[in-house]
């Protein structure tokens, strides 16, 4: 507390811990702080998503997927996966992101969930995954707008976006139970990420097809 100069009390606001602090999504805790990206650890635009994914492992009945999740960042659909059942893949070419994810998941009580911690450029390890003919039922990737992997590799959506879906098709089972694939970057619509993946991952007689906007439900207004 301290005094204004009109003689009244007032509160100064307390500082950001350092060490973050826990948020609670379902049964999932998420270790959140700040970073000098202006990020916190986690986009709760996602937060459908993460319902989606489990729901989608859940209605498997206990049949264990292998689910890859490429751009993992701090793990979230990894945990909403791996909390179901399924044995994950996380994989982002930030060691500081997977340590991260890590932590994500001691914090929610699934150190014994069975999930594979992987640091790589992405491109790399599919091809290195195709050569061992090792095959995913499920795929979830959020791709940035630019990016490096932990050699510089250099990431860009606009010229590569075809090329990693064409790697994915190498490695998707051949009954593949969803694949989820949302981006952050302005360019890009929903309809156009729906129509790579029937272009260049799966064709049009695979399956049913959604697509939309990522949204935050605002209480205040009522609005998305």
């Amino acid at each position: 507390k301290g005094k204004s100069t009109g003689g009244g009390e007032w509160n100064f606001r307390n500082p950001v811990p350092k060490n973050g602090w826990l948020l609670r999504f379902r049964d999932l805790v998420f270790t959140v702080h700040t970073t000098p990206f202006g990020h916190l650890g986690l986009f709760p635009e996602q937060a459908q998503n993460w319902d989606w994914i489990s729901n989608r492992v859940k209605e498997l009945n206990g049949s264990k997927p292998n689910v890859l999740n490429m751009f993992g960042y701090t793990g979230a659909s990894t945990l909403a996966a791996a909390s179901k059942g399924a044995q994950v893949t996380h994989l982002d070419a930030s060691k500081t992101s997977v340590t991260w994810a890590r932590k994500n998941l001691e914090s929610s009580g699934l150190v014994d969930c069975s999930v594979r911690w992987m640091v790589d450029d992405i491109e790399k390890f599919l091809k290195r995954e195709y050569r061992r003919n090792r095959k995913y039922d499920a795929l979830i990737m959020d791709p940035p707008s630019f990016g490096r992997g932990p050699k510089g590799e250099v990431w860009s959506i606009e010229t590569q976006m075809a090329e990693l879906l064409t790697l994915c098709k190498n490695i998707l089972s051949d009954s593949p139970k969803f694949i989820l694939l949302t981006t952050h970057s302005p360019g890009i619509s929903a309809l156009t990420l729906k129509n790579m993946i029937i272009k260049f991952l799966v064709g049009t007689d695979s399956g049913i097809f959604q697509a939309g906007d990522m949204s935050i439900y605002d209480t205040g207004s009522g609005l998305h």
